[in-house]
């Protein structure tokens, strides 16, 4: 179907216990849960990568949008966020941190032709930035879930393998000789990074790319 348009996100395994439960928060834990990652999310897509008055800004109006800002939530959730901060903090490269943001780019768009014109890719990259040295662009993502990391490797497999696939097609760098793409998944609950899909080259990522397709259609 040539108008089908897919989400990377749509590629990644589900957990068979928690798709059979309500996805729509159903107390004020899970509300402050769901609040956390949009926030954290936020954050992280602006260069906020420490607490300040615009992250307490964001907490504030954050609360007040879901008529939850009390001292005591408010005092929760500031604590997650700076913990998750935290953990960004202790896990990025260097070359996120530090590096000339010519070669950073945040919250990436594409929309991208699915090979054999089976319909089209849709999404948002949390983050691709340049490493000179390798020869590589890296693909981070963001993920503030609390599960085992090496359960979210897996969780997040078929996910990172689209956005490597979207990567290759649309920077230039990848048709050099010599250039790969690799992904890695940055756990803000962990503080830690793990690689996802190793680098590869554009036709070795297009090869992952069909294999997640064939297992998922």
């Amino acid at each position: 179907n040539s108008n089908r348009v897919i989400t990377p996100h749509a590629l990644g395994k589900t957990d068979d216990k928690a798709a059979s439960r309500p996805t729509k928060p159903t107390d004020e834990l899970a509300r402050l849960g769901k609040l956390r990652g949009l926030l954290v999310h936020s954050c992280l897509e602006d260069g906020l990568y420490a607490t300040s008055e615009e992250t307490e800004r964001r907490l504030c109006s954050s609360l007040a949008r879901e008529g939850l800002l009390e001292n005591q939530l408010l005092s929760l959730l500031r604590e997650d966020l700076s913990r998750h901060l935290r953990g960004f903090q202790a896990a990025a490269p260097l070359q996120v941190l530090h590096a000339n943001q010519a070669t950073v780019f945040r919250e990436l768009p594409f929309r991208l032709v699915l090979p054999d014109d089976r319909g089209w890719l849709k999404g948002v990259i949390d983050l691709v930035y340049r490493d000179e040295e390798r020869q590589c662009w890296v693909v981070l993502d963001y993920k503030s879930d609390s599960s085992d990391i090496s359960v979210l490797v897996e969780r997040y497999h078929g996910q990172l393998t689209a956005y490597a696939w979207a990567v290759s097609q649309v920077l230039p760098d990848l048709t050099q000789d010599g250039w790969k793409v690799e992904t890695q998944l940055l756990c803000t609950a962990h503080g830690a990074r793990r690689v996802v899909t190793p680098a590869a080259t554009a036709d070795e990522v297009a090869r992952q790319f069909s294999e997640v397709l064939n297992t998922t259609r």
